[in-house]
């Protein structure tokens, strides 16, 4: 069987882009991955994901996804040294890696969003909402009070 592989996962157009003076540490585009196991094989295309980890010049470390939605920079806070396991890995076990940090990301990003819609849903509901002129400037402070629960 003569099968072709995809190329286009890994065409430079489709890197994210880096700032001035960050040093790229890790560089994974998207591939076709067999899987056998035994079974029957499978190939899984993950052609659409190009992850970057780099090195920004005054300190600190970035995952860098481009994808078809767009550019994303995930900041890789903490201690680096808990990412020093990425080196160990073959380059397909690290770009599931990446790819699972992405997507853990961007599932606590959902779930935040989530809580905070709901929160000012509440204090909507309950008439919680204060408004507060800020002084000297044409704007408004917004927030939201704290419940208050009456003693019975």
């Amino acid at each position: 069987m003569n099968e072709k592989k995809h190329t286009y996962g890994s065409d430079p157009l489709r890197a994210p882009t880096i700032g001035d003076g960050d040093i790229i540490v890790y560089d994974e585009h998207g591939r076709d991955l067999d899987y056998t196991n035994g079974g029957p094989r499978l190939v899984v295309c993950y052609c659409s994901h190009w992850f970057r980890v780099v090195k920004h010049r005054f300190g600190g470390y970035s995952l860098l996804v481009k994808h078809g939605g767009g550019e994303e920079s995930i900041p890789l806070t903490g201690r680096w040294e808990k990412l020093e396991g990425l080196e160990k890995l073959t380059t397909d076990e690290r770009y599931l890696t990446l790819h699972m940090f992405h997507h853990i990301h961007r599932e606590a990003s959902r779930f935040a969003r989530n809580a905070e819609a709901e929160r000012w849903r509440r204090a909507i509901a309950d008439k919680r909402i204060v408004r507060r002129k800020i002084r000297n400037q044409n704007g408004y402070k917004v927030g939201i009070l704290p419940v208050v629960v009456e003693p019975q």
